[in-house]
């Protein structure tokens, strides 16, 4: 593990790149497959052509000298213009939803329905599992958008699967097991007294809560390993569950909620 220090973020919004900021918060979590960002901007020096509804935002952050990672890819979908200008964005998948779909299918696979909604939506890059799934006679759209759309479709078939974008632009749905942050197997080690600031077990030590320091490379669905003597006296696989990052004023955390692996 390198060592923390300051961290650094490049943010980018309708091409200008923002060179100061207040506050920034990202969130991602596997129940709500839109990822969530929000910025606290200095108004000096932005250029109000660029930060404006639909604008297209990329958010990078690492330490310097240590690399950078994707954290956010989206769009502006809200912005207030003040001394300080807030500007709430969300990734792909919330553009991808606006499309709804109406079809009717005559023996379907799950993995046909949702190809057929991507397609229509204009999702050049997905990952959908091969499993084989049954047939169903008959399946229909009735309007739905494509959050929508995967939703019943997992219920209709029962599947306990989840869906994301990647920041790359990839759509991604299927078992967490096959999934490539299952693959990349654990990624990072929470120890108290070492990275952990906080820990919270819930009732049953099946779920918890941890605030660390800020991990930009974090992501929901990925595996850790949490370890503390003082709950349990031994460490534990988990799931990342919720990742919640928040930088400011030259500080930053990660906020993990995770469920044991087992």
């Amino acid at each position: 593990m390198f060592e923390y220090l300051i961290p650094h973020c490049e943010i980018t919004i309708g091409g200008f790149a923002v060179q100061r900021y207040a506050d920034l918060q990202i969130v991602t979590g596997r129940s709500n497959p839109v990822d969530r960002a929000r910025l606290a901007l200095p108004a000096e020096g932005l250029d109000p052509a660029a930060v404006q509804r639909d604008a297209e935002v990329t958010i990078k952050a690492g330490y310097r000298e240590k690399g950078l990672w994707d954290v956010f890819v989206g769009k502006v979908v809200d912005v207030a213009w003040s001394q300080q200008v807030v500007v709430l964005c969300k990734d792909r998948m919330d553009a991808w939803r606006e499309k709804r779909h109406t079809k009717a299918f005559v023996d379907t696979t799950p993995r046909e329905v949702v190809a057929y909604c991507l397609w229509q939506a204009g999702v050049a890059q997905m990952k959908l599992s091969d499993s084989v799934q049954t047939k169903r006679h008959y399946f229909v759209l009735r309007g739905q958008n494509l959050v929508e759309a995967v939703s019943l479709v997992n219920r209709t078939w029962g599947l306990n699967w989840r869906f994301y974008a990647e920041p790359s632009g990839e759509f991604v749905w299927g078992p967490w097991e096959e999934s490539d942050r299952y693959a990349e197997g654990e990624v990072v080690r929470f120890e108290r007294g070492v990275n952990v600031l906080e820990l919270t077990p819930f009732t049953g030590e099946q779920q918890g809560v941890l605030k660390t320091i800020f991990l930009p490379y974090l992501r929901h669905s990925q595996l850790a390993r949490v370890v503390d003597n003082e709950f349990w006296g031994r460490d534990e696989l988990v799931r990342v569950e919720r990742v919640f990052h928040h930088l400011a004023d030259k500080k930053a955390r990660t906020t993990v909620q995770w469920t044991l692996a087992s």
